[in-house]
């Protein structure tokens, strides 16, 4: 029924709506709402402790301590944006107790991350068409380095940031030009959002990604958070009836349907980087029954 309707559009031929049309029917066809809600209960259980593990290894660099807070209103800002939901508080009183975890609670926190990031590896290759995930010790330190390598890639952009703003370089005139140091710094933060998405697509599939389709991708699921983002803060900004309603609960429905709409983002942009090595402008030639028969016999007697 929709198929007709879409005909009828006078872009309808065009090869960018074929494109998006692909990358729409993989999205339904994948089940990707499905999978974004089993990654929405995974991160439930498995948020605190990656965030945990996250500030553990910043706070364990000196060179990067001033860092930390920063990277913390970025965490928060992008897990409940522009709420008036204390969320911060809840996770600031468990990391800072993270300093008295034993051996057990550490290596606990560590196993809860690699599980979560096997998860996404998982619902990563289901979309690549890619059965098994990497295991043994190459899987292992493909993890080791996403865990220990990203926080302090990060923390090191905002070391150089606060550096810069410090050095009242952001303020004055550059080369010529005058700079706003406010957009600077959103301009970093934007560039490391990217730089994320594109480690995702890029690292994640158990297979090689070019690295043109995962940044491509990267750089649309990225604009896309950044506007939904801001329209989900303005939403919560401006009608706060959800906390009369759900009271001391608020918290969890905001939380969950944000990360519910984060992953289906994130997976969007998986269909894309693959839809970029997969997609052909050109229709597919329509089969006639009998001849597609006839493949299936050649197929069947080939496995025999």
């Amino acid at each position: 029924m929709l198929e007709q309707y879409l005909r009828k559009l006078p872009f309808y031929e065009k090869t960018w709506f074929q494109f998006v049309l692909f990358v729409l029917r993989r999205f339904e066809a994948d089940r990707c709402r499905e999978q974004a809600g089993s990654l929405t209960y995974t991160t439930l259980f498995a948020v605190v402790p990656m965030l945990t593990v996250f500030l553990v290894i910043i706070s364990s660099i000196k060179a990067l301590e001033p860092a930390r807070q920063q990277l913390q209103q970025l965490i928060y800002s992008n897990f409940l944006p522009k709420t008036t939901i204390a969320f911060d508080k809840a996770l600031n009183a468990f990391t800072d107790k993270s300093s008295n975890l034993t051996i057990i609670g550490i290596l606990f926190l560590f196993v809860t991350t690699v599980m979560m990031l096997t998860s996404i590896e998982t619902v990563f290759n289901r979309i690549w068409r890619v059965r098994e995930t990497r295991g043994g010790i190459i899987g292992f330190m493909r993890y080791w380095t996403i865990i220990s390598l990203g926080p302090i890639l990060l923390g090191s952009a905002f070391v150089i940031s606060s550096t810069m703003a410090s050095l009242n370089v952001l303020s004055n005139n550059f080369a010529g030009y005058e700079l706003n140091g406010a957009f600077v710094l959103w301009l970093i933060s934007f560039c490391l959002t990217v730089v994320g998405f594109f480690i995702l697509n890029w690292t994640i599939p158990n297979r090689s990604v070019p690295i043109k389709s995962a940044l491509i991708a990267g750089l649309f699921s990225a604009v896309v958070f950044e506007l939904l983002k801001n329209l989900f803060g303005f939403v919560m900004s401006n009608f706060t009836s959800y906390e009369v309603v759900y009271g001391a609960f608020a918290a969890i429905p905001i939380f969950l349907l944000w990360i519910f709409l984060s992953w289906n983002i994130v997976l969007i942009g998986v269909e894309i980087s693959y839809a970029l090595t997969a997609f052909t402008a050109h229709k597919e030639q329509k089969r006639h029954p009998v001849i597609m028969l006839l493949d299936l016999m050649e197929l069947f007697y080939k496995k025999q």
